[in-house]
């Protein structure tokens, strides 16, 4: 079972390498050039692939801290949606 970081940029970022692990990764050009759209269609279909490989979901910020809006936000919202447990939960850890 491998551990995939979701949390604020960059946050989130430092965190999986330092532990070494997944993170929602795309080349900077390739993801400016997306319709706000597509971005997060290809974020969702990393954040349901993980899910689907039963990843453990690291958290580099608390999720009750989450900026409506961001990302994060609604990364978390998703993961719930699919039943994913994100907080207070042996599949998921908050680290500050």
């Amino acid at each position: 079972m491998a551990t995939t970081v979701l949390g604020h940029y960059p946050g989130y970022i430092a965190l999986s390498d330092q532990i070494g692990s997944r993170r929602f990764d795309m080349d900077p050009g390739v993801w400016a050039g997306l319709p706000h759209r597509a971005q997060w269609a290809a974020n969702q279909y990393f954040l349901d692939a993980m899910a689907d490989a039963d990843d453990i979901f690291v958290l580099s910020a608390d999720p009750t801290l989450a900026r409506p809006g961001s990302w994060f936000f609604h990364e978390l919202n998703h993961l719930r949606q699919r039943g994913v447990s994100v907080a207070g939960a042996p599949t998921s850890v908050w680290v500050s």
